[in-house]
């Protein structure tokens, strides 16, 4: 098998871990701003609110 013929599978190979990566790091963004919003965001706004008035 030459370089030529395997390219095609190294290409794959290639994309294939890339897109694992990326839903992985999606996945990992994602639980951590549902740990960090339990109640987050809208709190802070509503004290921010509250120290205007």
């Amino acid at each position: 098998m030459s370089i030529s013929e395997l390219f095609p599978l190294y290409v794959v190979i290639s994309l294939v871990l890339f897109v694992f990566f990326i839903v992985f790091l999606y996945i990992q963004l994602s639980i951590k701003a549902k740990k960090d919003s339990v109640g987050g965001c809208c709190i802070k706004q509503d004290k921010n609110k509250s120290k205007d008035k």
